[in-house]
């Protein structure tokens, strides 16, 4: 039998509870794959861990009801994916989204820099 590969392990459903990390900070929302880029990227602007790559309609929700921009801030392989995913959040928030593109998740990045390219 082959270890289990998952990241995370969690009961119940995991995209249920939504919350946005430091909402009372200025900039965009940044989503983010996980839970340790979130905390860190949530030190300077707003963030929301998807725990994954898929925008649940739990996530939506909560990001309509911030009426705020949106960045997008997820691995390399999602690029090919992106412009569908920017598509439908533009069409269902109605705020300015954009994505960050760089080499190394979140969390191994300084608070500076992740400064700079959520600008």
């Amino acid at each position: 039998m082959q270890p289990d590969k998952r990241k995370w392990r969690f009961w119940g459903d995991g995209h249920e509870y939504v919350e946005i990390l430091s909402p009372e900070k200025k900039g965009p929302v940044v989503l983010v794959e996980d839970l340790i880029s979130a905390h860190k990227v949530a030190q300077v602007s707003p963030c929301l861990c998807l725990f994954g790559t898929h925008i649940h309609d739990n996530a939506l929700k909560v990001l309509m009801d911030a009426k705020r921009p949106v960045c997008l801030w997820l691995d390399s392989d999602q690029y090919p994916l992106l412009s569908k995913k920017i598509g439908r959040l533009k069409a269902v928030l109605r705020h300015p989204v954009w994505y960050v593109r760089t080499d190394k998740d979140p969390k191994e990045y300084s608070l500076e820099e992740i400064k700079e390219f959520i600008k």
